[in-house]
């Protein structure tokens, strides 16, 4: 099953803008309202264009970068969750999508940069299950990835109905 669906839609909908109560609507308004159509596999075009719709209306636009490269970097994250991370049922896909957003956090705070940004709430959200699953010694093996997953999980708006996943502060392996 595909990661851009209507409950990530829902739930990265309410970590923008608490005001939106999404519980409210049924699936038939809020593709209509946000102009998505599910596809036969439950994904949704335009999921992260409505996203990026939902954050400039909900004027949290620092999620989107202040300077333009910040704001093709973050663009750029959202893509690769639309194109890759979307998919990280599948075992193999998973693995390097960990891999990836592993890496390029050892450089850096959040996946564009210093700031936290729509794409972190993105990916915080399309990876929930995967994360979900690791045992302690996978954590350890994706030490950036954890750093940065517990970090935004502390964020209750961010985190909503997931539960607190608990990660080692030391190593164990």
């Amino acid at each position: 099953m595909v990661q851009c669906n209507l409950e990530n839609f829902k739930k990265i909908s309410k970590s923008l803008d608490e005001s939106i109560n999404v519980k409210k609507y049924n699936e038939a308004d809020i593709l209509k309202v946000y102009s998505l159509n599910k596809t036969h596999d439950g994904s949704l075009p335009g999921f992260c264009a409505s996203l990026v719709m939902l954050a400039k209306k909900s004027k949290q636009l620092h999620l989107l970068g202040d300077s333009p490269e910040d704001q093709a970097v973050v663009r750029q994250w959202l893509e690769y969750a639309v194109s890759t991370a979307n998919y990280v049922d599948v075992p193999n896909v998973s693995r390097q999508v960990l891999k990836d957003i592993n890496t390029n956090l050892s450089e850096r705070t959040f996946v564009a940069g210093n700031f936290r940004s729509l794409a972190d709430i993105v990916l915080y959200h399309l990876l929930h299950q995967v994360v979900v699953s690791l045992t302690f010694q996978e954590k350890e093996q994706f030490v950036h990835l954890s750093r940065w997953y517990n970090n935004l999980q502390q964020d209750g708006s961010i985190r909503g109905p997931n539960p607190l996943l608990t990660f080692s502060r030391t190593l164990l392996y």
